[in-house]
């Protein structure tokens, strides 16, 4: 006899597996605690009038100016969220945690008007559900505050007592997940949680800027992460929370539609910031939302500005008629539709390609990184007296660049170049292949010709020698007995990854990731460089010498204290002279002793230039301070170089 097959019957789930289920579908991790909490504190009160040309005024559906968020243990121990609103009533205290529990909707047809965050009901109920909840709640009109606390969305018996409290709501998040140990597991490290908190809030401080402040901190740890006020510009919020990097290079847009019922405004970055991260911050009838054509539309858009790796900033808020806003997709309301997005995404990309593609000069910024830059002047007398120095070194050096300009030099060198130093050349030759290039750097006179004219580079003719003095081997030791072979073999074995500043660098080992301080490294390399090729060091020739008074009386108009009270520049440069063999045998610094004038400085890596200024400042302090510029010389001029 044939067994029948045996169906499970069909079972109405228990109101508590529900519950579970609807709040495992709007609390993914802490950040959704958050975001939930917040937008029930946060709230556009005033309808968006249909033909959107009025100034709007917000308020929060609290009241609240100032909101405060506290985590623990990443937001899994503890969340606290306080903020300085309204406050709850006490009768409404006993059903808040309740589902469909809510004051934006009554009827159908309240959802042609909706411009709250919350509306479903299901916020406090979603976090109590899988939480430990409390909430203590003041209004303005009662003596005193309520304190309740609330499990599996229901207030636990005999909880709700009055308590002595400010104005506003406190809600209080514990052990999140407590009875989902599956979900518990999912969660990746304390930092990551916090991390995505932290750039959350941002965004909100962002869109809320001059109408709430947002405070983010750690639980026992009184230094703030994010610390806005309800006064602070958008502006001035994004500088702080993203950085002057980005501040500083913003491009605003607007555009509007009386006819499809919109109005959009923002910024997006220029195309000489290039974010290894995409900031994409999108406000429509000031909630935080996600647009998936958009964001992929303006991504696109970016790549034909930007380097193949960059990402831009973008900031848009959008308003748009309620009645053209569908929010009932999803309960975290992450996501929305509205009518004719294709015509407005098209109109966004269209006007932001428009503003890069037209971008006027003074909203450039031009990141020079030449050691200075020259504007082109003429002048009868061709005296050097708008001279834009933006060398990066210290004040004092600048004014020393600053000071030379009245001599009138004739020798200018490109701050990054990319020629190798020529061997066996005569000063006058050049390449043909060089002067095809373009220089920012041109002499300011009435011929207005090439740098390439006045700088020649040649290699020292002789055979590499070996220099054996008691004191180079005695340096020469002391770096080979202080050798770090497991770093040593770290760098031997990297790969460079690429710049993060002027002042850092990262390169990779294996799978690790290292960040270098340039100024320390560069240091020790030169310095090294220095005493390893002793004597073998190229030539940096000028194509009219410098005079060496004329060196030394601007040097010491910018150093005074520098000048010594017995010896007279005329007995500075006999001094300096007198070492001419010296100088030019071993350091390659090569002296006129007729003309007393500075001929050439050594170049120690081919297709390396250093600061001109800063090795001439670094040359007349060494030659004057020390019995011999060795040691001095090299680590002072060469590694700032």
């Amino acid at each position: 006899m044939e067994q029948k097959i045996r169906y499970n019957l069909i079972n109405r789930l228990d109101q508590q597996i529900i519950n579970k289920i609807s709040a495992g579908e709007v609390i993914h991790r802490p950040m959704n605690v958050i975001k939930e909490l917040m937008e029930n504190r946060l709230v556009e009160m005033v309808c968006i009038s249909i033909e959107l040309n009025q100034k709007q005024n917000f308020s929060l559906d609290a009241g609240a100016t100032n909101i405060q968020v506290t985590v623990k243990n990443g937001g899994m121990k503890q969340i606290i969220i306080q903020d300085n609103g309204c406050g709850i009533n006490k009768e409404d205290m006993e059903i808040v945690c309740e589902r469909f529990t809510t004051s934006k909707l009554t009827t159908m047809s309240d959802f042609e008007t909706l411009n709250t965050f919350g509306f479903r009901g299901e916020a406090l109920s979603s976090v109590s559900i899988v939480s430990k909840m409390s909430i203590i709640s003041k209004t303005t009109d009662s003596i005193c505050g309520y304190k309740a606390e609330y499990m599996e969305g229901h207030l636990i018996k005999n909880s709700l007592k009055p308590i002595a409290a400010n104005d506003g709501t406190i809600i209080e998040v514990e052990d999140l997940f407590y009875n989902m140990p599956l979900r518990s597991k999912t969660i990746s490290s304390e930092s990551h949680e916090l991390s995505l908190i932290q750039d959350l809030i941002s965004k909100f401080a962002i869109i809320f800027s001059n109408k709430c402040g947002f405070i983010l901190k750690k639980y026992g740890d009184n230094c703030q992460m994010i610390n806005t006020k309800s006064s602070d510009t958008l502006l001035s919020n994004i500088d702080r929370l993203f950085g002057q990097s980005i501040s500083s290079k913003l491009i605003a847009f607007d555009m509007d539609n009386p006819k499809l019922n919109y109005k959009v405004n923002g910024y997006f970055s220029n195309n000489d910031l290039n974010l290894k991260k995409f900031h994409f911050i999108l406000s429509i009838n000031s909630r935080l939302v996600e647009c998936v054509n958009l964001r992929k539309s303006l991504k696109e858009l970016f790549k034909n500005f930007l380097m193949k790796s960059g990402n831009p900033f973008i900031l848009i808020f959008m308003q748009i008629d309620p009645k053209n806003i569908d929010v009932n997709l999803h309960p975290t309301k992450n996501e929305v539709k509205f009518l004719y997005d294709e015509e407005i995404i098209a109109r966004i990309v269209e006007v932001i390609k428009e503003k890069l593609q037209n971008k006027p000069k003074n909203e450039l910024d031009f990141n020079l990184s030449q050691d200075f830059q020259m504007n082109r002047i003429s002048n009868e007398n061709k005296s050097l007296n708008n001279f834009d120095l933006s060398i990066e070194s210290k004040k004092s050096e600048k004014e020393f660049g600053q000071k030379l300009q009245k001599y009138q030099m004739e020798n200018f060198f490109q701050s990054t170049p990319k020629m190798k130093a020529l061997s066996n050349q005569s000063n006058e030759k050049t390449s043909s292949s060089s002067t095809k290039k373009s220089n920012k750097i041109i002499r300011i006179d009435s011929k207005q010709q090439r740098l390439d004219h006045y700088v020649n580079q040649r290699c020292s003719s002789n055979n590499r020698r070996s220099i054996e003095l008691l004191s180079l081997s005695e340096l020469r030791v002391e770096i080979g007995s202080n050798v770090d072979e497991v770093l040593l073999k770290i760098i031997s074995e990297s790969c460079f990854v690429g710049c993060v500043d002027k002042n850092y660098l990262l390169f990779q080992h294996q799978l690790d990731l290292y960040l270098l301080k340039l100024a320390d490294f560069n240091q020790e390399l030169f310095y090294q460089i220095f005493l390893l090729d002793f004597g073998n060091f190229n030539y940096l020739r000028f194509k009219t010498s410098l005079s060496l008074r004329m060196l030394l009386e601007t040097y010491f108009e910018v150093y005074p204290d520098l000048k010594s009270s017995t010896n007279s520049v005329d007995e500075m440069i006999e001094m300096i002279i007198s070492k001419q063999t010296l100088l030019e045998d071993y350091f390659s610094i090569s002296l006129n002793d007729v003309e007393e004038s500075l001929e050439a400085l050594p170049v120690l890596i081919d297709q390396h230039q250093p600061n001109i200024f800063t090795c001439l400042s670094s040359f007349i302090e060494s030659s004057i301070k020390s019995n011999g510029p060795m040691r001095s010389f090299a680590s002072k001029a060469l590694e700032k170089n």
